[in-house]
């Protein structure tokens, strides 16, 4: 599990990897909307999945982003 601060550090890299073109601006859209429903959200409701508790869903966005970027490496 993660503490809130660390919810609050992942919210904020997330937000920064977000570019500044037409559909980034619908991503940082959705977010405002949401606000902290969606940061706080558990990336799944059932309990015996992977990051079901609070933070989990901001916490498996930047999973998948991180080994996205290590994969990409893999092919450059």
């Amino acid at each position: 599990m993660i503490n809130e601060n660390e919810i609050g550090e992942l919210h904020t890299s997330f937000m920064a990897l977000i570019g500044a073109d037409s559909r980034s601006s619908k991503l940082v859209s959705m977010y405002d909307d949401f606000g902290n429903e969606l940061v706080e959200a558990p990336a799944s409701s059932r309990t015996h999945y992977h990051s079901a508790y609070t933070g989990g869903y901001i916490e498996h966005v930047m999973n998948v982003y991180d080994a996205s970027v290590k994969v990409a490496t893999l092919y450059k």
